[in-house]
């Protein structure tokens, strides 16, 4: 697996920029798999195959259970305002760069879903009193859900049903239940259901 990649990098670069970029891909590697590792210990499951990049960060571990082959991008970061809210990712599983994940009530996040970078998903809330005790709520994100670039997914949004989209840019607001449907705005609003 390693030859193939090196080869790909010689055939896509060439080999000068090949020999300019390999210690900088060997040092982002190392330091990804060292990463892995080490939330590999503190996790309450995490999976084969699963990487976590150097530069995310997150809090309470031992609530969090992590499938097979899940990628989760460097500076995501995943926190409780509680002691006792999980955060369930089944398999492939892919996180980008830049998100904020909220755990705080318990959060399912099925398999084969795809957030995007700097998307925002929201388990409590404060009400009307930012200093209040937070109140927790439960979300399901289905399979095969596409949460697109800069979404926000607030804590009233409960459930998002699977192989749904949610476009970049666009505030979820309510429960999106239709599956295979693109939501979009702010609000979110249903606009399309798609067909394979």
């Amino acid at each position: 697996m390693i030859l193939r990649r090196l080869k790909s990098l010689i055939n896509n670069s060439g080999l000068i920029l090949f020999l300019v970029r390999l210690p900088f891909r060997t040092t982002k590697y190392v330091m990804n798999r060292g990463n892995t590792l080490f939330y590999r210990f503190f996790l309450k499951e995490c999976g084969a195959g699963t990487v976590i990049e150097f530069g995310c960060h997150i809090e309470s571990p031992a609530r969090v259970s992590v499938g097979k082959n899940v990628f989760i991008a460097k500076n995501t970061f995943i926190n409780s305002e509680n002691f006792v809210g999980e955060l369930q990712i089944e398999d492939n599983v892919h996180i980008g760069a830049d998100c904020h994940i909220d755990h705080t009530g318990n959060l399912l996040i099925k398999s084969c879903t795809l957030i995007s970078e700097k998307v925002f998903i929201y388990t409590h809330t404060h009400g009307y009193d930012p200093r209040s005790a937070p109140r927790a709520l439960d979300k399901k994100i289905n399979e095969g859900v596409w949460l697109g670039s800069q979404s926000t997914i607030l804590e009233t949004a409960k459930e998002i049903a699977s192989n749904t989209i949610v476009a970049a840019n666009s505030v979820l607001t309510k429960d999106a239940l239709v599956p295979k449907s693109i939501y979009a705005g702010v609000p979110a609003k249903k606009i399309k259901v798609y067909a394979d």
